[in-house]
């Protein structure tokens, strides 16, 4: 029903899994390249100001990205800096790689408010997977996502991320329309 709905409707939606109670004390900005980013950003900052709790914008990354830039940057400092022990070792996250901010994402927190209000974190695996794995670490948190992704779906439709957060994530996600 709930991903019947969100494909019939022009707005956006939010779904509140059952017994949850407390505003939300986090706000997560699930983001990619597509045009509802900024939309998504701003409806979240929103949300968060509203609740006066902090926001993250969250990316995440395929995994054959995440294994093409470990290989291009392993090359990189074997050839510039391994010898002389410069080598920066990735950092573990939750559940995924912690990987390097790409310029698009650190030009959408600035639209998240005031510089430094809006913590930025880019991992690389499944989304939607990666996406619940931050939200249960980060505690009542509310995710924001757009309702389709980058690949460019048809108008109508509903991506594959934001339909596996609305059908099976236990927290309250908010599916945002193209904005």
């Amino acid at each position: 029903v709930i991903e019947r709905l969100s494909r019939r409707t022009s707005a956006s939606v939010l779904v509140v899994p059952e017994g949850t109670i407390e505003p939300p004390r986090h706000v997560i900005a699930a983001v990619d390249e597509s045009r509802a980013a900024a939309g998504v950003v701003r409806i979240a900052r929103q949300l968060a100001r509203l609740n006066r709790c902090p926001i993250t914008l969250l990316h995440v990354r395929s995994p054959a990205i995440g294994e093409y830039d470990r290989v291009i940057q392993s090359g990189r400092n074997m050839l510039t800096g391994a010898r002389k022990g410069r080598v920066t070792p990735r950092s573990a996250s939750w559940t995924g790689r912690e990987t390097r901010i790409p310029r698009w994402i650190e030009a959408l927190a600035v639209t998240a408010g005031e510089p430094g209000a809006a913590h930025v974190r880019v991992v690389v695996g499944d989304p939607a997977r990666e996406i619940a794995a931050f939200a249960f670490a980060g505690g009542a948190p509310l995710l924001v996502v757009g309702k389709r992704g980058a690949d460019g779906a048809p108008t109508g439709s509903l991506g594959s991320v934001a339909r596996e957060l609305l059908t099976r994530a236990p927290l309250p996600v908010l599916a945002v329309s193209d904005v």
